[in-house]
């Protein structure tokens, strides 16, 4: 649990308590909240920035999974995953609805509908010098018009994932060494993610309604979107590390949408961490982005920010 929930109770008030993970674990069964398959936990950069790049696939949700291990090194998962449709649809009037923001509806008014959960898996290999992850999703998305007529969309999806050690492969030192060098400790880190219906689970345009849309005519469509990154983490020596990284998050919008709709953005980061003693963490970042909207305006951000971690 943590207490990132945000202030519902005022400038000086307190910040509820948030559920991040419960889950049970039993042989090659997984129920509770826990992290999507679609995603990759493994492959999060070290920034300081709490979202990180806004392209990454990034979700915790209620799930039930079963892992195989096919071989030393490899693994399936497959499981079901809870279902939201992150719609947009326009009113009578032309107003942009978004039940993601948390408006209220009931019979007679249009609503999104997905009583069939997400289907997700991954197969992930882990060898001397890294990992690689390639996952998969698959899911109904459907609209309620308001006189009670159902259109249906198919949303899916891939994302690759992986992790590579240079240094260490060029040195001949595995990962798992306890006596590697700094330098052999240096990774790189990516994702690509690319699919149709799949915007909720990308996390810059969660929550926007950027799933699918549906117009006045009750046209209704899933929307493509794409998400990748690229990291570079560097030791300089035992206790002194920086990361460079690089992302970008993108929809493929429809007319229909208001021109002040989220298209894309860009994201860069560096920083420094330097870690004194075992577990305490101090870093300085700094991070450049950029968001574009439908109809191409286009704004930017800069900042500095610091950091302190202490891990218990």
């Amino acid at each position: 649990m943590d207490f990132f929930n945000g202030n519902t109770s005022g400038a000086f008030g307190s910040y509820p308590l948030r559920l991040r993970f419960a889950w049970i674990d039993v042989g090659p069964f997984l129920v509770g909240q826990a992290a999507s398959l679609f995603m990759d936990y493994d492959v999060f950069p070290n920034v300081l920035d709490y979202e990180g790049p806004p392209g990454m696939v990034l979700m915790r949700q209620a799930i039930v999974a079963y892992r195989a291990q096919l071989a030393e090194n490899l693994k399936l998962s497959v499981g079901l995953e809870q279902p939201y449709s992150d719609i947009q649809w326009m009113d009578g009037g032309g107003t942009v609805i978004n039940p993601g923001t948390g408006i209220i509806t009931q019979d007679g008014v249009a609503k999104n509908v997905q009583r069939l959960p997400d289907l997700t898996g991954n197969i992930k290999h882990t060898g001397d010098y890294g990992h690689a992850q390639a996952a998969g999703i698959l899911r109904q998305l459907t609209y309620q018009s308001a006189d009670e007529q159902q259109f249906h969309e198919t949303g899916y999806g891939v994302n690759l994932t992986g992790s590579f050690h240079p240094w260490a492969f060029l040195h001949g030192v595995k990962t798992s060494a306890e006596d590697r060098s700094p330098l052999d400790k240096s990774r790189f880190l990516g994702q690509y993610a690319y699919g149709r219906g799949i915007s909720r689970y990308i996390q810059d345009i969660n929550g926007l309604g950027l799933d699918a849309a549906a117009d006045t005519n009750n046209v209704f469509r899933a929307l493509h979107a794409t998400g990748w990154f690229l990291a570079y983490e560097h030791w300089w020596t035992d206790k002194l590390a920086s990361n460079f990284t690089y992302g970008e998050a993108r929809v493929d919008l429809p007319t229909t949408l208001p021109d002040s709709t989220y298209k894309s953005a860009s994201y860069v980061t560096a920083n420094l961490v330097w870690l004194p003693v075992k577990r305490l963490g101090l870093g300085v970042e700094v991070l450049y982005g950029t968001r574009e909207n439908k109809d191409g305006e286009k704004g930017k951000g800069f900042r500095v920010q610091t950091g302190v971690q202490y891990k218990f």
